[in-house]
């Protein structure tokens, strides 16, 4: 192959465990997202999760661990969209259904959107303060944390697979992930106003996935390839 191109440092790491493979070869490019904001939209005092609703995405962890805060911090909402399938209309498996009546049992400051369109789920984003990423698996670079960056919430997420390097000198990151650390770590950021926004200005300011700027480093990239054959 005249490169490999990998969505993250971690994936890289893993497809080359146990290979000799010349570095002169192996890329990474991570996913951009282009945003459409010029400045830092008004968020309401809103948690939400956003992804597919299986087990390793960790959303048990995300609906226990806001169990507690809502009588504490009444002025505040939580919201989950997703299925365990894209484009799933209704819950099927008994995993999320029971995630999804537990949740909703909390009262009508949980809110349950179900499947929404991408326009949506960004919409809701952008008005919303903290995006949870709970993910129990090494998820290589998952997209929702993505947009949570570009949307200017504090995304908080497990340190596993490529979430630590995207999140690096932005996000809050959670060594082994549980219901105790989750719901300490949002509730020193709910009770305390000033931590809260130096995260969502360290977001805002230090957004480096752009689109335009991700397609940049791809040409360049491209450029670096082609200039193999064209030497030889």
């Amino acid at each position: 192959a005249a490169g490999i191109i990998f969505v993250s440092e971690y994936i890289k790491n893993q497809f080359l465990k146990g290979i000799s493979s010349s570095s002169s070869k192996i890329y990474v490019l991570p996913n951009g997202i282009k945003r459409n904001l010029n400045k830092m939209p008004k968020k309401n005092k809103q948690i939400m999760f956003v992804g597919r609703l299986v087990k390793e995405k960790g959303v048990h962890i995300f609906v226990k661990a806001i169990r507690e805060l809502f009588n504490e911090f009444e002025d505040w909402e939580y919201c989950i969209i997703g299925t365990s399938k894209a484009g799933q209309k209704i819950l099927r498996t008994n995993y999320e259904k029971e995630v999804i009546n537990t949740f909703l049992k909390y009262g009508k400051k949980a809110k349950y959107f179900g499947f929404l369109a991408n326009s949506k789920v960004k919409t809701i984003m952008n008005s919303s303060t903290i995006l949870v990423v709970p993910s129990i698996w090494d998820d290589p670079f998952p997209l929702s944390a993505l947009e949570g960056l570009a949307s200017g919430q504090v995304v908080i997420a497990s340190e596993r697979g490529g979430l630590p390097e995207m999140l690096k000198h932005t996000g809050i990151l959670i060594k082994n992930i549980n219901v105790e650390n989750l719901k300490s770590t949002l509730k020193e950021l709910m009770i305390n106003e000033e931590k809260l926004l130096y995260y969502q200005n360290k977001v805002w300011k230090n957004f480096k996935y752009d689109q335009e700027n991700i397609s940049k480093k791809q040409d360049l990239i491209r450029e670096e390839i082609l200039s193999k054959f064209s030497n030889k």
